[in-house]
């Protein structure tokens, strides 16, 4: 007797390579991708290659694990990882801040992948990043879906940053909204600035006023909304 189906049928299943060709009782053929680097078994990812053999029952072993053949090796699509935070704005008309939800820490591939759907191994997607964030330096501006089913290693977008807050004689300073604690001041931080007794700042004719760390396209800092002196309150 020989096993059904026999190894001529066998050899029409997709993308498979058979090695043997005796489909008598107890013969063994071993089955492969037909490219054991860019393909794997569609039922069993995580196996190289079976040994089959033909068996009493007329059955080829582990059948069920590599009938239906193979296909390309994917990857998931990578994640975007956008953070929505609630941020602090400059209002230079009414010298007041105001709140809004931005996404702040985020990434963008081109072109976009459908959350759905896998990539197939060699798919490459450029990496950008949203207006007030950027790249770290020397980061790869691309990622790759390797033969491993991950992507080549990338790193997500910063907030621009920003040099430290401008010195106001007469005033005491200190982190009002500070996003993530123990990095640089980065865009959408906010400091708080508080007259001296006395004291009185001239934009406003009020003691307290605030200075958020503002975006700049193109440039490699953020700027600070402008703070007016400190002058003597009568």
């Amino acid at each position: 007797g020989e096993c059904t189906p026999n190894v001529e049928t066998l050899r029409l299943i997709p993308n498979i390579a058979i090695i043997g060709n005796s489909s008598q009782l107890n013969q063994s053929i071993t089955v492969r991708c037909t490219n054991s680097t860019g393909q794997e078994f569609v039922d069993s990812p995580s196996i190289v290659e079976f040994s089959s053999v033909c068996q009493f029952n007329g059955l080829w072993a582990n059948f069920s694990q590599w009938s239906r053949g193979c296909t390309g090796k994917t990857c998931d699509p990578p994640s975007p990882r956008i953070e929505d935070r609630n941020v602090t704005e400059f209002d230079r008309v009414s010298m007041t801040t105001r709140r809004r939800k931005i996404s702040l820490v985020g990434i963008k591939f081109t072109p976009a992948p459908n959350p759905n759907e896998t990539l197939p191994a060699g798919t490459v997607l450029g990496i950008s990043c949203s207006l007030d964030t950027l790249l770290p330096k020397g980061a790869p501006n691309f990622t790759v879906c390797q033969l491993d089913r991950t992507w080549s290693p990338f790193q997500y977008c910063q907030r621009q940053p920003c040099r430290l807050p401008p010195i106001i004689g007469h005033t005491t300073m200190e982190n009002f909204d500070i996003l993530e604690q123990f990095e640089r001041y980065r865009v959408h931080d906010v400091v708080r600035y508080e007259t001296y007794w006395n004291y009185r700042f001239r934009s406003s004719n009020q003691s307290v006023i605030f200075a958020v760390c503002e975006a700049r396209t193109g440039q490699q800092y953020g700027e600070w909304s402008p703070v007016s002196e400190a002058y003597l309150y009568d």
